[in-house]
């Protein structure tokens, strides 16, 4: 996993591809449940994503979208983060500084934490 994560940080990209649909409930529900794409924010990498309303709901600010059956259109896309390095950086910033504020373990499970030690 840390091989992984250093790889991912000499990158710009972060992929992260679903289905358009599927009868998969698992894909259905899989926007907030992925790890992959908080690992890449806090690896500093703006996103590619599938042109899903949930996912463009949660990641808009960090990610450009496609079909994920398009080879012209996932090109497109990244052909953007190409031409767009100033926006694809800020994009990659805005990611990282959710990651930092509030998309991490500790803020999330801050409430649980709470809660357990008022049982003791």
């Amino acid at each position: 996993h840390t091989e992984l994560l250093a790889l991912c940080r000499m990158n710009h990209i972060g992929l992260a591809l679903m289905p358009l649909s599927s009868t998969d409930v698992n894909e259905q529900h899989m926007p907030g449940a992925s790890n992959k794409l908080f690992e890449y924010l806090a690896c500093g990498l703006a996103l590619l994503i599938s042109d899903l309303a949930e996912w463009r709901a949660l990641y808009a600010d960090y990610a450009q979208v496609c079909n994920p059956q398009d080879a012209a259109g996932i090109a497109t896309a990244v052909r953007w983060f190409w031409e767009h390095p100033t926006e694809r950086a800020a994009m990659a910033m805005r990611g990282y500084a959710r990651v930092q504020a509030e998309w991490n373990y500790e803020t999330q499970f801050a409430p649980v934490k709470t809660l357990m030690s008022k049982g003791q």
